[in-house]
């Protein structure tokens, strides 16, 4: 679905909301730190396999090298193979910005588009998903605010509740919620993890 067709659409008709996915500062940073990291435990993993001492200052003393790598350098090896598994898991992510796209709010036309980047699968050729329905099945916007894991925001329609976006910023999924809420002329609901409040 192109743009091009929502040209004789209002602008007063149309909201486009954009996410980031995967391409986050926070991703990058931890998918570097577990890069550097991961690699720096598969070398001493391979000297300490080895009986070999790799570090040659202070902090050499604290760290004991048995010979044949009994039990420590396996487990600093096979430590470093996972995180470099994990780290590998997080740049491809971050390469194929996954989860990041848009959703097409359209009135006028009472279509709902979804689009979202996300990784290859078997055989097809393309890296991303899409789907639409209709904008009036859109009954209410609900937000879970959680203390321990991502907020998340959900639109309800008459026969489920379905996924709408999560973030750990409290601010910009209140914002999201809102301003949904107020094109769309439908009640927010706001599920907090200490209080429950409803706003409309």
């Amino acid at each position: 679905m192109s743009f091009n067709q929502f040209k004789d659409s209002d602008k007063e008709s149309v909201l486009i909301e954009d996410f980031r996915g995967s391409r986050t500062k926070r991703n990058f940073l931890c998918a570097f730190i577990l890069f550097v990291s991961s690699l720096g435990f598969l070398v001493l993993g391979i000297f300490s396999c080895r009986g070999k001492n790799l570090i040659l200052s202070f902090w050499s003393k604290q760290i004991i090298f048995y010979p044949q790598g009994i039990p420590q350098g396996i487990l600093i090896l096979v430590g470093g193979i996972a995180g470099l598994f994990i780290s590998c898991f997080l740049w491809c992510q971050i390469f194929y910005n996954v989860g990041g796209g848009y959703d097409l709010f359209d009135k006028k036309r009472d279509i709902m588009y979804r689009f979202r980047w996300i990784f290859p699968r078997n055989n097809e050729h393309y890296y991303y998903e899409s789907c639409k329905f209709p904008v009036k099945d859109i009954e209410l916007i609900l937000i879970k605010l959680n203390f321990y894991s991502k907020h998340v925001l959900y639109w309800e329609t008459e026969d489920s509740i379905l996924w709408f976006y999560q973030t750990f910023d409290r601010k910009e999924i209140e914002q999201k919620g809102t301003r949904l809420a107020a094109f769309l002329d439908v009640p927010l609901k706001i599920i907090d993890f200490w209080e429950s409040t409803e706003e409309e």
